[in-house]
C-alpha cells in the first residue's frame, strides 16, 4: 500500500497520521533489545541467533509477498535489521 500511495516518503508522523495511520513508537525495552542486539549480532555461536535467523527470515518472507510490491530500501543490496526480540514479542509479522 505505501509504495502505490507515497507513504513510503513520509518524512513525520503528521503524514501518516493525515493518512488515517497511527504510528506506534518502540518502547524503552524494544530500544535497548535492538541496541543488544546490534552490538552482538555477529557472535554466530550464541544459543539464539540460529532462532533469531530464522525469525528474521520468516518476516523478509512475508514481507516480499505482499501486494503490491512492498518499498525497496536497501543499501547495496543489505535488508535494513530488524530485531529478533521484536520479532518474538510480535509473532504475528512472522506469520
Amino acid at each position: 500500500v505505501a509504495s502505490n500511495n507515497g507513504l513510503g516518503s513520509c518524512t513525520s508522523s503528521y503524514e501518516y497520521e493525515s493518512a488515517g495511520l497511527e504510528l506506534v513508537e518502540n518502547s524503552p525495552s524494544e530500544i535497548l533489545h535492538a541496541t543488544y542486539e546490534l552490538l552482538n549480532r555477529h557472535q554466530e555461536d550464541s544459543p539464539q541467533y540460529a532462532e533469531s535467523q530464522e525469525l528474521v527470515a520468516k518476516f523478509w518472507s512475508l514481507y516480499y509477498q505482499l501486494k503490491p510490491a512492498p518499498i525497496k530500501s536497501f543499501v547495496e543490496g543489505q535488508e535494513p535489521n530488524i530485531g529478533s526480540h521484536f520479532l518474538k514479542n510480535n509473532l504475528h509479522w512472522t506469520g
